[in-house]
């Protein structure tokens, strides 16, 4: 029998890598597409820039059923975070350290009830904040927030996906809206980016950011918001790339990085396809020149600025900047 396996590339071409939101989105379409999907993520330079390249390396289909496989993985995964919210209703605000621990309990005793929900949970827990730094000395009060969330509870990231981006996105209703759904998460992955649908971007996206404390609006207020709310739904499936972990008596994010001018978000582009575990580890490698020759072509960044003038404390990215390699 001839093997008729082959290796198909498909460019994700709304996702942009020197933006912040685009390289999350690609980072969220190779998780859920799943680690056993044989699909890897690699990037291409074209006209300037740097675009997703997804790789299917046990191809038996074409690029059109490629594309659809894509599609339909994103839009079960919308379905799959719409009923984990209603199972674990508050999990994407901000957690009690106690209630916090309940979630991680069951999540690790879980295979009998719901295997599946379990590895959920204990995927997510990490990358929206740590337990291991109680605020008050009965080791009580709120875990310490991941730096990757930055806006507040009026805009926390349960309450964008419920009311914002999963009504958008979810296949499962009727079928007006199922082909809706499926031409967001097109645009989304393929562009172009229409900044159309009136979900917050959750500080993630530059292009949607305004100067609020010029403002003097805070973002929950806003009600000119635009948003390309499929491209933030894939950017929060990115997050368990992006876990907490507590040294020396403060917590650290993975992905970031601090200096004078403050906290800075950093990720690398690359052009070889890998795998989900590999992105994994590269992610969390420190910034050295070893990471130029093991394949990195660039690393951007971008700033974790303040913003929501004098109503609130609000986090947004600001625009990316390549970052300069290190001497040696």
């Amino acid at each position: 029998m001839t093997d008729q396996t082959k290796t198909l590339e498909l460019e994700l071409s709304g996702l942009k890598g020197d933006h912040p939101l685009g390289f999350l989105a690609a980072c969220g379409v190779l998780r859920v597409m799943g680690p056993n999907s044989g699909v890897r993520l690699g990037w291409a330079e074209t006209h300037g820039t740097w675009t997703a390249v997804l790789h299917d390396r046990a191809a038996t289909d074409a690029t059109g059923a490629f594309r659809e496989r894509i599609v339909d993985a994103v839009a079960q995964a919308a379905t799959d975070v719409e009923n984990l919210l209603k199972r674990f209703p508050g999990i994407g605000r901000t957690l009690s350290i106690e209630d916090y621990r309940k979630k991680g309990h069951w999540a690790l005793t879980a295979a009998d009830e719901d295997a599946t929900l379990g590895v959920a949970i204990t995927e997510l827990l990490p990358s929206l904040g740590s337990d291991s730094l109680a605020r008050d000395s009965k080791g009580a009060g709120p875990v310490h927030p991941s730096k990757m969330i930055m806006t507040s509870a009026r805009q926390s990231l349960e309450t964008t996906l419920k009311s914002f981006i999963l009504p958008h996105i979810n296949k499962s209703r009727n079928n007006r809206k199922a082909e809706r759904a499926v031409e967001k998460i097109e645009n989304a992955i393929f562009g172009p980016w229409l900044y159309e649908d009136d979900a917050h971007s959750l500080g993630w996206d530059p292009t949607t950011q305004r100067l609020h404390a010029l403002r003097n609006k805070a973002p929950a207020d806003d009600k000119q918001k635009r948003s390309v709310a499929a491209a933030v739904f894939l950017a929060s499936q990115a997050l368990p790339l992006f876990p907490c972990f507590a040294v020396g008596g403060w917590l650290h994010t993975t992905g970031f990085h601090h200096d004078n001018d403050g906290d800075w978000f950093s990720w690398p582009i690359w052009r070889a396809p890998i795998s989900l575990d590999t992105l994994r580890t590269l992610v969390a490698q420190p910034f050295t020149r070893d990471l130029k020759e093991r394949g990195v072509a660039v690393v951007y960044r971008c700033h974790r600025s303040r913003t929501g003038g004098d109503q609130g404390d609000y986090r947004v990215f600001g625009h990316p900047t390549k970052r300069p390699w290190p001497e040696m």
